[in-house]
């Protein structure tokens, strides 16, 4: 393991509405994850409704696979790339030494639970505040070919470059954050939305959150460690 991977939870609730927000440094949430974290925390926390709780992964490509039914993942012949079935890299997440993948969503799936009703259980008055800023964090990686194809990768291939077009749309540079607030008006935590997945770590083969792991340092160094960081990840990926 290169650093560790974080689960972070934000509960809200007024008379009318309740939400949980659920953060993981993992490389997807598949419904199997999904359903297994709602299914523990309507028995945890049975005044929550088990579909109030929104889970969403940071997109770390050295984080472990949550797929049980991956049967492998052929790309478009641009890439030319074939995972053989039962095989993980760390692009799409590798398994934990001594565990499926199935078994690693029930362990998952139980500390995510609990970090939603840890956070259901300790809500308090509060405030919150948001804020917009910009920085370059990611690079549009989606380009398209003379036949007006969407593609992802592929461009170190000669045969790829003699189609290629131009770079599809623009890129998203924008930071949407919010933070919260205790009664006293401390900060207590900041959820911080990326159009940007994890994966500058994603070809060293051991467990990482990735840059979020730097971002949570600098900011305990700043802020204090009683600020909880819950990262999101925003539309940022291959076109469908």
């Amino acid at each position: 393991m290169e650093d560790p991977l974080t689960g972070t939870a934000l509960a809200l609730s007024s008379e009318k509405e309740q939400v949980v927000f659920v953060s993981a440094d993992l490389v997807v949430i598949s419904d199997e994850l999904r359903d297994a974290v709602r299914d523990l925390v309507a028995t945890k926390v049975p005044g929550l409704k088990p579909e109030s709780v929104i889970i969403d992964a940071t997109h770390s490509h050295s984080a472990p696979e949550v797929r049980p039914d991956r049967s492998g993942i052929k790309e478009s012949a641009d890439t030319a790339w074939e995972m053989p079935a039962g095989s993980y890299g760390p692009e799409y997440g590798f398994p934990v030494a001594g565990q499926t993948a199935g078994e690693y969503v029930d362990f998952a799936a139980e500390k995510l639970a609990q970090c939603a009703a840890d956070a259901w259980k300790a809500r308090k008055p509060g405030a919150m505040a948001f804020g917009l800023d910009y920085a370059v964090i990611g690079r549009n990686r989606i380009w398209v070919n003379k036949e007006g194809a969407s593609k992802m990768y592929g461009l170190r291939k000669p045969a790829a470059r003699e189609i290629f077009q131009h770079v599809e749309g623009q890129e998203d540079h924008s930071i949407n954050v919010l933070a919260t607030y205790g009664e006293d008006r401390a900060l207590t935590g900041v959820v911080i939305n990326l159009s940007c997945p994890s994966q500058e770590s994603q070809l060293s083969y051991l467990l990482s959150a990735d840059f979020w792991h730097d971002v949570r340092l600098e900011l305990a160094g700043r802020l204090g460690k009683q600020v909880f960081v819950l990262p999101q990840c925003s539309a940022a990926g291959p076109p469908s």
